[in-house]
């Protein structure tokens, strides 16, 4: 699995590795060293991050499965996520909610005992049918059934209070700092503290 802080940016000709996390483009020494592959622990971008390792519940559930980071329904999320829900402001509070919570249900489900068939049920019956959904422009649909998913996380693992936190306090964010096109990673930006 690569970083999911590496995005790849295409140009009219090539691309470049992006660094989400920095917000600019990485050499390719870099990339190759740090952001493709398991190596990207070691990386010392990666080792700030905040919360649960930077995985979203999409990934952490493929990398259990010991799906590649190509598999066709990661890339299906990939792009709705890109093209669809970071391009249209109805979408921003659920990107934002999946920014604030999606951290904590990818390490429940990483940390769970039982983590194997719990993913296994959540990507055949609930994940590739959401990505076929998508595959058929079923959008609304699609959209549906994922915050099913995580709502019902949110309530498998206990975090309603965090849930409740969030809403109350627009996931976290400050004004003006939520980034559509940064956003849906599946990491939160906390606010500091006072004091």
């Amino acid at each position: 699995m690569s970083c999911t802080f590496y995005k790849w940016e295409s140009g009219f000709i090539s691309g470049n590795y992006y660094c989400i996390k920095q917000e600019k483009t990485v050499d390719s020494n870099t990339y190759y060293k740090y952001c493709r592959d398991y190596s990207y622990s070691d990386c010392p971008i990666y080792k700030h991050q905040e919360s649960s390792g930077g995985c979203f519940i999409t990934t952490v559930v493929c990398d259990i499965l010991g799906k590649k980071d190509n598999d066709k329904t990661l890339e299906i999320l990939r792009n709705f996520r890109n093209n669809i829900l970071q391009k249209d402001t109805h979408y921003y509070d659920l990107l934002k909610l999946y920014d604030n919570m999606g951290p904590k249900i990818a390490d429940a489900i990483l940390h769970d005992s039982d983590n194997l068939k719990l993913s296994t049920f959540l990507f055949n019956e609930v994940i590739k049918p959401i990505s076929r959904q998508i595959e058929d422009k079923n959008y609304s649909r699609a959209i549906n059934n994922y915050e099913l998913m995580m709502l019902s996380l949110i309530n498998y693992y206990g975090f309603k209070h965090e849930y409740n936190n969030a809403l109350a306090s627009d996931y976290n964010y400050q004004e003006n700092e939520f980034k559509p096109n940064l956003s849906g990673h599946g990491r939160r930006k906390l606010k500091p503290q006072e004091g």
